[in-house]
């Protein structure tokens, strides 16, 4: 089966640690579409070691159009993702609760929710139709310092649930990985086991992931 992956943040430290492991494993006819904004250039030394795998895209996941315009272009050009790893964060802002900035929460909700909605509307029903797909968000889990990064975080792990239980007969399994602070070496690792075919048992979880004590 010929894979496309489509990967937002591509360009964090999570998302370059995905790509150093995956990419060494995929056939000549498949393709990785890396999602980045305006940090692309961490993604040159990839792209030069596996040519022809690694396709980078500049988005800015807040604006729809931006991601409409996308999802046509990659659409058109490319095979339907058979994974989507939704990745991609701003940056969070440390601050009481009683002064968070409503416009951070609304940037990161664009940013990590309506985008992905936009996603998984566009490609879901393409997995559903070829009888397999994986879906995966990865966020960092609550932290009290950064309450409209936390409320956005969490919200995705109902959105996972939500989303896979859309198309668990035809193969489509959607999950949600709390990396919270371990190495993004060890945490690729186990994105890329839900993202494989051996997980196809696993679906509508909410993996936490701590360090050993």
């Amino acid at each position: 089966m010929q894979k496309t992956y489509l990967i937002t943040g591509a360009s964090s430290a999570l998302g370059l640690a995905v790509l150093a492991q995956l990419l060494p494993t995929l056939a000549p006819e498949d393709r990785v579409l890396a999602l980045g904004h305006g940090d692309l250039k961490s993604l040159a030394g990839l792209c030069q070691k596996h040519p022809g795998l690694l396709r980078p895209y500049d988005l800015d996941l807040a604006v729809p159009q931006a991601v409409d315009a996308f999802l046509e272009d990659a659409l058109s050009s490319h095979p339907a993702p058979t994974h989507l790893l939704h990745l991609a964060a701003p940056p969070a802002v440390q601050e009481e609760f009683g002064r968070m900035d409503e416009e951070d929460f609304v940037y990161g909700r664009a940013v990590r929710q309506d985008s992905l909605l936009r996603l998984c509307r566009a490609l879901m029903p393409r997995m559903a139709q070829n009888g397999f797909g994986r879906v995966l968000l990865a966020c960092a889990g609550p932290d009290r310092r950064c309450p409209a990064a936390a409320l956005n975080e969490e919200a995705l792990a109902g959105m996972a649930r939500a989303l896979a239980a859309l198309y668990p007969a035809q193969g489509v399994t959607v999950n949600c990985v709390k990396a919270g602070s371990v190495p993004p070496g060890q945490a690729a690792a186990v994105l890329l086991f839900l993202l494989g075919e051996q997980a196809g048992c696993i679906n509508g979880l909410t993996l936490p992931l701590t360090l050993p004590e």
